[in-house]
């Protein structure tokens, strides 16, 4: 974690960021790489509804979408159904798709 609070994770994809972009906005897409079920809205204010595929609820807003380099959204989980808050309070996690690289770096802001 960098001292100003941030766990950045970088993942190298072989593939143009045009090719993985949709895969953070377009729900069919989404669950194909990591979700069980997917409410994705993908214009400021829109929702932000996941279910992972071990039962994980998570949820939020999406705050900025920028084809194909970078889609900025809050996550409030994980919670069980039982638990869903309906709240997007949380920091962004943010997806930005670097060209040069062929990668995806995710921001998850803590604390």
């Amino acid at each position: 974690m960098s001292e100003d609070g941030v766990l950045e994770v970088s993942v190298h994809i072989a593939a143009a960021r045009e090719t993985v972009f949709p895969y953070f906005v377009d729900p069919a897409r989404y669950v194909r790489w990591m979700g069980n079920s997917a409410v994705l809205e993908p214009v400021p204010g829109g929702a932000y509804r996941v279910s992972m595929r071990d039962g994980v609820r998570v949820e939020g807003e999406f705050v900025e979408v920028d084809p194909p380099h970078r889609v900025v959204f809050t996550w409030v989980g994980p919670t069980t159904d039982a638990e869903m808050s309906g709240s997007a309070s949380q920091a962004p996690i943010s997806a930005a798709l670097h060209a040069a690289e062929n990668s995806a770096a995710l921001r998850f802001p803590s604390g």
